[in-house]
Parts: structure tokens; sequence; C-alpha cells
């Protein structure tokens, strides 16, 4: 079997090589087109882009039924690795949405043939996949990648893009944005979800040195634990777009494990870094700190990186 395999494989190769002489000019030898192939078979630093998506991932789902229904969340988790000699990156999420709880695939790589990115993701909403290709934008630092799918059941040919957008090394977007008439509803286009990724390793609590004069006659405390992690947005402002910060954050942790309390424990000196932290510490949720079997209120620190846009 596997020289069967093999032998299919070759097949295939000389086919190609062959192909590819007949279409090329005569001023290329096979030589030169056999090196050519094999230096585009190579990663490029497009992959090496890509490079920047591997990892530990928490996210924040926001997704929208129809044009002007009411948004929902949901929280994620996803890890990123590159794969087949750094050819593409592959991943895998998981989202706990309800019902609507899934996991899923994809993979993204770079055509250097086409100069094309490419995109093809599997889920467990579905039995099929979705694809797509775009080109990269360095004014936006994102890809925009254009696909389409013809619906039997629905009877319709879905257009949209799927937009990655690098907003720093420890954070990315991905949004999905449709344009056939179904799902606009007369609109120019409607965006069904966006989901912002934040590294999980930025995101490193500890109990704060003063946590433990609050209960220090009880006994020895576990600290809270993560459950979920608000991403932090990066401030909207103009002269910040290539600033790399960092804010410590004291936040304070109830019995139920929600932040009752946040404040700046060091600040990161840049406008709109600090508010931006703050924000996003009381969306966090926590299983909360345990002493002698009950749940107890804690003091954590942590720090939040914001790399450059």
């Amino acid at each position: 079997m596997k020289i069967l395999i093999l032998t299919a494989v070759t097949l295939v190769f000389c086919l190609g090589q062959l192909s590819i002489a007949q279409e090329t000019p005569d001023s290329l030898t096979q030589g030169e087109l056999m090196a050519k192939y094999m230096e585009l078979a190579q990663p490029g630093e497009e992959h090496k882009m890509l490079e920047k998506l591997t990892g530990d991932w928490d996210f924040e789902a926001k997704m929208w039924a129809t044009p002007g229904a009411e948004m929902a969340v949901y929280p994620g988790k996803a890890e990123g690795k590159m794969v087949l000699g750094g050819r593409f990156l592959y991943g895998e999420f998981t989202t706990e949405a309800g019902e609507m709880s899934g996991e899923g695939i994809f993979i993204i790589g770079f055509d250097r043939r086409y100069e094309v990115f490419t995109y093809v993701g599997f889920d467990t909403w579905g039995t099929y996949w979705a694809s797509a290709s775009g080109t990269y934008d360095s004014t936006t630092n994102s890809i925009t990648l254009d696909g389409e799918d013809d619906d039997p059941v629905m009877g319709i040919t879905q257009e949209y893009d799927f937009v990655i957008t690098f907003i720093s090394d420890d954070s990315w977007k991905f949004e999905i944005i449709y344009y056939d008439e179904a799902h606009t509803q007369g609109a120019e286009e409607f965006k069904m979800g966006e989901v912002v990724y934040t590294r999980a390793e930025v995101f490193s609590p500890s109990i704060d040195s003063l946590a433990p004069l609050l209960h220090s006659d009880s006994g020895p405390m576990i600290g809270p634990e993560l459950v979920f992690r608000h991403p932090p947005e990066y401030p909207r402002i103009t002269d910040s777009a290539s600033v790399s910060s960092a804010v410590w954050v004291r936040a304070l942790v109830d019995l139920e494990g929600n932040v009752r309390e946040a404040i700046v424990h060091k600040s990161s000196g840049a406008m709109g870094f600090d508010e931006a932290a703050i924000t996003a510490a009381y969306k966090n949720k926590f299983k909360p700190a345990m002493q002698n079997g009950r749940p107890v209120e804690c003091w954590v620190t942590y720090k939040i990186v914001f790399g450059s846009k």
C-alpha cells in the first residue's frame, strides 16, 4: 500500500512538472523550473506572519444571528501551531455557549504560487467546510479572505469575508462579514461575528501579598482560579497605535468569583491603557479563593501586556 501511494504521488509530481514546463517560456530550462518550484515550496515571510497566531489563546466571541439582533457573547479557548514544516497554521478551538457549545479546527496558509492567503475551517455546527482566500493589507494590518458557498438546502449563494486583524503580539481578531442579500437583508453588509483572541500566557494572576493578612488566623488559602478572561481592548487613540505598554492590576475577587473591585497597582504611563485594563478586569470570572473548605474574598495582582499594533 505504501509503495502504491508513493508511486501515485511521484506520478502527480512528474505530471505537474511536465505541465509547468509546457506552459513556461522556453527561456527557462528544466533545471531552472525545478529550482523555481522548490523555492516556492518553502515557507516565506508570510508564513512567519502566521507564526504570530501560534500558542494558547483565550477568546471572546460576539455573535449576531441577524442584522439588528441582540448580541450574544461566548467565551472560549484556542490553540495554534505551525505544521508541515512551517507551511500552515493549524488551529483548534472550543467554546462554551449553552446549546451552541462546540469546537472546530482551521488551517491557514499562504500559496506562494498565487501570492494569496488561504483558509479552510470545520466545526461541529455543520458537516461541511468553509474556505476563503485573500491578501494582506499593511495599512490595516489585516488579512481579508473572500469566500463563497452554494447552499443547496437554503438555495442561496453565501458571500462572505473572513478578516484576520493583528492587534498586537498577544492579541488578534477574527471577523465574519456577509454580503449576500439573504444575510444582509437589504443592507450593504452584515457582520455576524467578531472573535477577539488574547494570549493565555499574558494573564498570570497571583495572590496579592496583602491577601493572607485578611484571613491570617483561619489557615492556609487556595488562591482563586481564572475561569474566563475578558480580553482587554487596545486603546483607540491615534497616538498609541505603535505603543507597547503594561499595566499591573489589583482585583478583589468576591465569594462568587466576580471582581468586586479593581484598581491600578502600577500604571502603564500611557494614555488609555490603564482604563482598558480596569474595564477588562471587571469582566473576568474566577473560581473563588478557598479557605477551610469555604470560599473567601481575596485580592490578586496580575500584569496586562499591550503589544504594539
